[in-house]
């Protein structure tokens, strides 16, 4: 039997490189606590160009109202402008022969044909500012839109040039080096969590039937030997044993087939005050007596749920949200 826990690796997750490394080979870290850092000046200055191009979006926004309000009066005008025309000719055919002339008729036809014409001129104008306007509200403007979600994004990766640890444990196969460059999604080094430890025992496929989950089991660690057991439970058993899941699981399908026996990992749960107490490393090895005499569990059953070792984002979405709205705000505002 062997003490196994969880490698929690540590990757960026934008491309870079490393400006400074806070952490040593075998360190002991707390969560939240800074591993490392990536040069900041490329998202410094993508996070200014997104924030100026918002800030011009939101210009423009104001403009396009503006001239969609301008186009709309300007159709109010060419509407007035047309019943002044219809009026003035009204008024004069009735005096054609008297105190009227007919070129004066004439010209009083062209003029309301212009008005009509420039009517309609301003009614395409006015539905053409609206396309482009569209909203009352500016910060529902798609343009609006398209640059706060990019102010968000430089923001986000702004952030992610500093690493932090999720959880505590310590430091292992570290290959991050000041100076490096890091492509994102490579693994940096990793961290093992120390409060998370469990026995893996590989039992023979004849001990098996009188195994069951929840069977108390005693363990003794070479590391502290008879000065400690510790105390534990089967916590679960493996899908399938240790030779299908190698690199190259044997072919049982051929004409000189020699049985060998197979072992079956098996999980056995810790007790966590133990652990704490008397400390664990992956790899020790260990020996396993389990009280085999209540068999109620449930026979080559699954794991039960461990802890729950996922963090939510060191860096959520509303800070970033909140940034660019202060933008968009600061901008109306003027």
């Amino acid at each position: 039997a062997y003490v196994e826990g969880y490698h929690v690796a540590i990757t960026s997750e934008i491309n870079g490189r490393i400006a400074s490394l806070n952490i040593l080979e075998m360190q002991r870290v707390e969560a939240g606590q800074l591993l490392l850092s990536l040069d900041d000046a490329d998202t410094e200055i993508a996070l200014a160009l997104a924030e100026a191009a918002l800030r011009e979006a939101v210009r423009n926004s104001k403009q396009q109202n503006f001239n969609a309000s301008y186009d709309q009066v300007q159709v109010e005008i060419s509407k007035l402008r047309r019943k002044l025309a219809e009026l003035n000719l009204t008024r004069r055919e009735p005096l054609l022969g008297k105190s009227v002339t007919q070129e004066q008729i004439d010209q009083s036809r062209v003029d309301l044909e212009l008005a009509e014409a420039e009517h309609r001129a301003a009614k395409l104008r006015s539905m053409s500012s609206q396309v482009y306007a569209g909203h009352e509200d500016i910060k529902a403007s798609p343009a609006v839109l398209a640059a706060r979600a990019k102010v968000i994004e430089a923001w986000l990766a702004h952030q992610r040039t500093r690493i932090y640890a999720p959880i505590a444990g310590d430091v292992v196969m570290m290959s991050a080096q000041p100076g490096q460059g890091v492509i994102a999604n490579t693994p940096l080094l990793q961290i093992i969590p120390q409060n998370t430890m469990w026995i893996e025992a590989n039992f023979k496929e004849s001990q098996l039937a009188i195994l069951r989950v929840g069977q108390p089991v005693e363990v003794i660690a070479d590391i502290y030997g008879d000065e400690h057991i510790y105390t534990g439970h089967i916590s679960g058993f493996s899908a399938g044993t240790g030779a299908v899941f190698s690199l190259l699981p044997p072919q049982n399908a051929v004409g000189n087939w020699v049985k060998v026996v197979q072992r079956l990992p098996v999980r056995i749960d810790l007790d966590p005050e133990q652990l704490q107490a008397y400390p664990l490393k992956i790899g020790l090895s260990a020996a396993v007596k389990v009280d085999t005499s209540n068999r109620n569990g449930s026979p080559l059953g699954s794991a039960v749920h461990g802890p729950d070792l996922r963090e939510a984002s060191r860096w959520s979405l509303l800070e970033g949200q909140a940034v660019a709205d202060k933008i968009i705000a600061e901008e109306l505002a003027r």
